[in-house]
């Protein structure tokens, strides 16, 4: 996100604030980004397709991203389930 910020683009991070670790960190992560003018945070589920499907029509959103796929190997041995929906589709 900085680094696109630093070339003057407009970045949108969408974020569920999933509880993969706490809340806190995350917040910490975004706090100077959350300063930058051309910055937005937009809290929501990008599994929730009809309302990612509205966020992207409202913001116009030209290229995306994907940045929010789960991590760690053995956990996603234990919820497979969860690293598709995450990581795939």
């Amino acid at each position: 996100c900085k680094t696109l910020l630093d070339l003057d683009h407009k970045v949108i991070c969408l974020d569920n604030f999933e509880e993969v670790y706490p809340k806190q960190i995350k917040k910490e992560n975004l706090k100077s980004l959350r300063e930058h003018p051309k910055f937005s945070l937009v809290m929501a589920d990008i599994l929730d397709t009809d309302n990612l499907i509205d966020i992207l029509s409202a913001k116009r959103v030209d290229v995306i991203y994907h940045l929010a796929g789960r991590s760690g190997a053995s956990n996603s041995m234990k919820y497979p389930a969860e690293f598709v929906k995450s990581n795939i589709q």
